[in-house]
């Protein structure tokens, strides 16, 4: 088959597919013919090119495309398939994205400037020269100005090169100013020397040196401002977008700086040795100690929270800055500390009389003081707020409260829930982010919050007796846990150290016992050699007599009964004594009172058979 040289069509030749070829052809001629790109720098082919859209392939095509650069490529339905055509020198193309005619040279594609044979030809001949409208809007060449102080101005119709009207210009050397002489003329002034000012002298301007209180100010104090020096208008700076410094410019641009953003404060950058400038801080964020280039109070890191403000001092450009000056916003010292040591006593922030409130059962400790007051008899399943691991609080409660003891967010002693009293106080630690435990706390009354067993844990039932469950009123609930004693009528309930009265012990072949007047059934409680019996195995009857139903007690068995009514807490009136009065403790054994005169301080006292000794420490009792 034969094709033109031009446009590469395919003449049409007897037997031949005339029809395809002629369709080719035209096809051909569509894209050629006022063409116009859709684009001309892609170099993978679209994916969903429409129908005849024309492209000039990209450089380093891939795809369809690859191998094609710098080609025509244009999409055919019809065909299924990309279409393309080896430009030839002097195609010439509108590249619709862009909306500039490009020309193929033979090897690219340029965008065409109208030179080089096409559109108007060049006048211009020398160099200043301009190329200007002549007659009927032909390009004229216009010669430069021929000598300095020509405006370019129009004279007739034509632009034309002409000496300026209007006044002559006086100035004749550099620095010369043009002022009003007499009558408004033009007259130069001279340029003064250096050091002096411009100022009006006899009605004129002048040069003069400045003398007296006029003039600049000097180092040497030699002229005095006579009014307020107003520095730069504030800069601000984002610490998120330069790395937490702050950069030069921002440095640079005022000796204020607003600082704001979540990164850290990490340094400044530039200025020289001896500048200063004044940092406020719009929100909380932490101010980074390097102790090289960015040398902060105390040689640490400082929290600092909205409204504070530090000053800093440089110590050159290499050296960094050094801060001299730090305020809270809200006027307390920034630390107490000097060289890792207190140097005056800590207060810690008054705590709120008006108390705080508990919601859900959740108390927010996120108060300015490490002391608060919880009103209103609360349940406290959790604590909230109050800062993190390590945080310490003191809570006192105004009308008592009950803490819930939680695997997740409380730890109690014993594990099991606190009830308190008004007046009583905790101490709280912080062990995580979400959990707290009690780690101390008083009574009102001065004692723990949580008394001592009074006996060693090796005379400790290891299970909770039975038959004591009855939730008559002065009785024992259901829920709680009671540990006795063996062979004692002594027992921890819920922790607390209890004790029972004994009105009766046996001796051998002893089987019944009176019961005192205004006891009821159940409140009598019977043990046999230190296992507390059930009802069924003993018979009491209501002021007269606790009869055991297992027959005789020999010389070894022991048989106790005791009245459940008087069962009280240390927290309880105690019969007080002195340490001298004090009775036998082999008489007493096990039985607790209070001492007012001992060594280290009125408290509670137990007899261990032997001795009586302090409940809060198991010390002897000594005055």
């Amino acid at each position: 088959m034969t094709a033109t040289n031009k446009l590469g069509l395919e003449l049409l030749q007897n037997a031949a597919a005339n029809q395809t070829l002629a369709n080719t052809t035209f096809a051909r001629l569509n894209q050629l013919v006022q063409a116009g790109v859709v684009d001309k720098d892609l170099a993978a082919p679209p994916s969903s090119p429409a129908d005849e859209s024309l492209y000039i392939v990209g450089p380093s095509a891939t795809g369809a495309w690859a191998g094609r650069d710098g080609q025509l490529a244009y999409w055919l339905i019809t065909a299924g398939a990309w279409q393309f055509i080896n430009p030839k020198e002097g195609f010439f193309l509108h590249v619709n994205d862009e909306d500039v005619f490009y020309k193929f040279t033979g090897t690219a594609w340029e965008v065409f400037s109208g030179g080089g044979g096409g559109g108007m030809t060049n006048p211009m001949t020398s160099i200043r020269d301009l190329i200007v409208g002549g007659t009927g809007g032909a390009p004229t060449r216009l010669p430069g100005p021929t000598s300095e102080g020509l405006v370019l101005t129009r004279v007739g119709n034509a632009l034309a090169w002409a000496i300026a009207t209007g006044f002559s210009n006086p100035m004749t050397a550099g620095g010369d100013m043009i002022i009003g002489g007499t009558n408004g003329a033009a007259a130069r002034l001279a340029g003064g020397s250096a050091g002096q000012v411009l100022t009006m002298v006899a009605g004129a301007p002048a040069w003069v040196t400045p003398s007296g209180s006029g003039g600049d100010f000097k180092s040497d104090g030699s002229v005095q401002m006579t009014g307020a020096l107003n520095l730069a208008v504030r800069a601000s700076h984002n610490t998120d977008s330069a790395g937490g410094v702050i950069p030069v410019a921002k440095v640079a641009a005022s000796n204020t700086i607003t600082v704001f953003g979540a990164a850290a404060l990490t340094g400044m950058a530039g200025q020289p040795e001896g500048s200063e400038r004044v940092i406020l801080f719009a929100q909380a964020l932490q101010i980074t100690h390097n102790g090289s280039s960015f040398n902060l109070l105390g040689g640490a890191n400082i929290q600092a929270v909205a409204g504070d403000w530090a000053r800093f001092a440089s110590s050159g450009t290499n050296s960094g800055w050094t801060m001299t000056t730090y305020s809270r916003y809200s006027g307390e010292a920034l630390t107490s500390f000097v060289g890792g040591r207190l140097t005056k006593a800590l207060d810690e922030a008054d705590y709120n009389d008006g108390g705080v409130g508990v919601v859900d059962g959740e108390l927010n400790l996120g108060s300015r003081s490490n002391t608060l007051v919880a009103p209103g008899n609360p349940t406290i399943t959790r604590f909230t707020g109050g800062g993190g691991k390590g945080a310490t609080r003191r809570i006192i409660f105004s009308d008592g409260g009950t803490l819930v003891n939680s695997s997740n967010y409380l730890d109690l002693p014993g594990a099991v829930d606190l009830a308190l009293q008004s007046g009583d106080l905790i101490d709280i630690l912080a062990v995580s982010a979400t959990k707290w435990r009690v780690v101390g706390g008083m009574r009102k009354s001065g004692q723990a919050l949580v008394a001592g067993a009074g006996f060693t844990e090796a005379q400790v039932r290891a299970t909770p007796l039975t038959g004591l469950s009855t939730s008559t009123s002065g009785q024992i609930a259901a829920a709680d846990t009671i540990l006795a004693a063996l062979g004692k009528l002594q027992a921890q309930l819920n922790g607390s150290v209890f004790r029972m009265e004994t009105i009766a012990t046996s001796t051998a072949g002893q089987t019944s016992y009176a019961v005192p007047n205004g006891y009821t059934a159940g409140q009598i409680q019977v043990w046999f050699n230190g296992v507390l019996l059930q009802p069924s195995e003993y018979t009491a009857t209501d002021g007269t007599n606790v009869v055991l139903q297992t027959g005789a007690i020999s010389t070894s068995d022991v048989m106790q009964v005791g009245v459940l009514g008087s069962l009280r807490t240390q927290d309880d009136a105690l019969l007080q004594y002195t340490v001298a009065n004090l009775p036998s403790a082999s008489a007493n054994a096990f039985k607790q009172r209070w001492c007012t005169n001992m060594a280290g301080g009125a408290g509670v006292v137990v007899s261990n058979g032997t001795n009586w000794v302090r409940v809060a420490d198991n010390t002897t009792v000594t005055v």
